[in-house]
């Protein structure tokens, strides 16, 4: 009991809770400004180790000793008469009483002011929170004389992009949507707001002959605050060099978590001749410049002129091997390359195999198995490797987009609905977000959330046309007639769709509203129309009921040297897989079975 007496006489008690309410409130402060001076995690936590440290030091120093008149005396030499510990004790009281009203006064500035900040982000007050660890790479801007050269502008966007998005706990948006902004007059806020992210990089190149001036810069969306930049002049030599440095010190200024492997894995090249690179860059290029030549062998020749150069760089292989799989994919459309379905799968798997004995395990080499399988009709393998592959790399969006259609051409809708849902936690909102899961729920035949996330793309992105083609088909697999026909009025009037496609929304609106006259009438017009293609055409006839047709049209192609382009219309809920006896014995071997074949939800009466 003497003890406990002893303690609240000299003051312990009191010097233990005023040293305690102090430290909290240096933290509160540390926590505050170190961000706004680029301080690095570990300053907080020396702070926090000191303050542990010297709390039992502060105990044992008020204990063996008191505050006289004539400065600190040890407690067992001071006589009664010149103690001062009661005065002490009531200093002690009032400053424990103080920090404690700055701690209610930091509370209320908290929940109200930061709240309000927080609230604000971004263009129209979205009341989404977004993300701190979110960034978008808009496209460096070329000021190089000669104007052939912008492609290494947009290459070496690229390949930053790409580095920042193998950092685990870093969302950066896609290249689809940072892309869209090229040449753009927005500002940047209004561009973090409508991409969802806290944070832009945007730079600038200047290339003469072999000379490069580069220049980067990061900024923070809400205040416009620079957190780093730097300007490098360099040779061409240095190109490699700088895009990793670039990609280093973004991923060090956003303070990101990143184990010596995952470093290594973002800031690698893959190469070390920078003529290879350079090729590789060009090549990437290409594919930003214009949608369309993903469908032309421009990119490919680039691509091989890079593993000519440097047989054992693996990106190209990667992208050769994606280019010939693709081709199958879209034959149905009818802009595809190459010989016959059976011969770009030997090329894909080809180039695969080279670039999986390049990459000796990780992430890509069961991306690139699941590829290999999901093209030669082996979905159980297919899904098992994709799904191994998610659970090595979450930063990588052709996997999940890959996986989801292949869940979805088995016929497991609940699985890719999952999937999609954690695509959905896992990306920011963008152009790529909105066209392909709109697409997925779509096929999934899940028309409340195709809805919702279309009503969302239409809020973020009100003028794109290929977004509301999209969202257009959402509201009226959800029922929302009366929406879908303002969005069908807008797209008649287009200047960046096909004629072909604006039949096709024609056509959808006429059946939804019950108009079959109109509706046969539109299909006859699409079955002519000279941009109309193959998957135009079989959509079209299912559409109006004429299922019949719609299987003469493509039933030629259920046999073993073509069901990999048949393969793709199994995308469609609406696609009867029982009228292709080859195609479902392929399923069938791998144990799957489609769900029960429904017609288009919103489609004509059979005639």
């Amino acid at each position: 009991m003497k003890f406990f007496e002893e303690l609240k006489r000299r003051n312990v008690v009191r010097v233990g809770v005023a040293y305690l309410v102090v430290a909290w409130l240096v933290l509160q402060v540390v926590d505050t400004v170190a961000p706004m001076l680029d301080m690095p995690d570990s300053f907080g936590r020396g702070v926090l180790l000191v303050i542990v440290i010297g709390l039992p030091i502060v105990l044992i120093i008020s204990w063996a000793y008191e505050l006289t008149e004539k400065g600190l005396k040890k407690t067992a030499e001071v006589d009664a008469d010149d103690s001062l510990s009661h005065s002490t004790g009531q200093r002690l009281n009032r400053l424990i009483i103080v920090t404690l009203v700055i701690a209610l006064g930091y509370f209320i500035w908290e929940s109200r002011f930061q709240d309000a900040t927080d609230a604000s982000v971004g263009p129209d007050a979205v009341a989404e929170v977004v993300t701190e660890k979110t960034i978008a790479v808009l496209p460096f801007a070329s000021f190089s004389e000669d104007q052939e050269q912008a492609w290494f502008a947009d290459g070496l966007t690229e390949e930053i992009l790409n580095a920042l998005a193998r950092t685990p706990d870093l969302l950066v948006s896609s290249r689809t949507s940072s892309f869209s902004y090229k040449d753009t007059d927005k500002d940047l806020q209004t561009i973090a707001g409508e991409l969802g992210v806290a944070h832009i990089l945007e730079g600038s190149v200047r290339r003469g002959g072999d000379q490069l001036r580069i220049t980067a810069q990061l900024i923070r969306s809400s205040d416009g605050f620079h957190l780093w930049s730097e300007t490098y002049d360099a040779d061409t030599s240095d190109v490699i060099r700088i895009q990793e440095d670039v990609a280093m010190n973004i991923a060090n200024a956003l303070q990101t978590a990143m184990d010596p492997e995952a470093l290594a894995a973002m800031v690698s090249a893959g190469t070390s001749s920078v003529a290879a690179y350079e090729a590789y860059l060009e090549a990437n290029a290409v594919l930003i410049r214009d949608f369309t030549t993903n469908f032309s062998t421009e990119s490919v020749d680039k691509w091989e002129e890079a593993i000519r150069i440097d047989p054992e760089f693996a990106s190209p292989y990667v992208r050769l091997a994606e280019y010939w799989y693709a081709q199958n994919r879209i034959s149905a459309l009818g802009i595809s390359h190459g010989e016959s379905p059976r011969w770009r799968t030997e090329q894909g798997n080809g180039y695969a195999e080279k670039a999986i004995a390049l990459l000796r395990g990780g992430a890509r080499v069961n991306y690139l198995r699941g590829l290999m399988a999901r093209e030669s009709m082996n979905y159980g393998a297919a899904i098992r490797y994709l799904e191994a592959a998610i659970a090595e790399d979450q930063s990588n969006r052709d996997t999940f987009q890959q996986l989801t259609q292949t869940y979805v051409d088995v016929g497991n809708f609940e699985a890719a609905e999952a999937l999609i849902d954690r695509y959905v936690e896992r990306f920011p909102r963008d152009l790529e977000y909105y066209g392909n899961k709109i697409s997925d729920y779509v096929w999934t035949a899940n028309g409340e959330k195709a809805a919702a996330i279309g009503a969302d793309g239409l809020r973020d992105h009100p003028t794109n046309d290929g977004i509301a083609y999209q969202i257009h088909r959402a509201y009226l697999l959800n029922g929302q007639i009366d929406d879908a026909r303002q969005l069908e009025t807008r797209i008649r009037g287009s200047s960046t769709l096909i004629p072909s496609a604006k039949l096709v929304v024609q056509l959808r609106q006429a059946c939804a509203e019950g108009r079959d006259d109109d509706a046969n009438d539109i299909v006859e017009q699409i079955l002519v129309e000279p941009t109309s293609e193959l998957a135009t055409k079989w959509l079209s006839l299912q559409t109006v009921g004429r299922f019949d047709d719609a299987t003469t049209l493509i039933a030629s192609r259920d046999n073993p040297e073509e069901v990999v382009e048949l393969a793709s219309f199994l995308t469609y809920y609406h696609f009867d897989v029982s009228r292709f006896p080859y195609l479902e014995s392929l399923l069938a071997r791998d144990g799957f079975t489609r769900q029960p074949w429904q017609p288009v939800v919103f489609g004509c009466n059979p005639p």
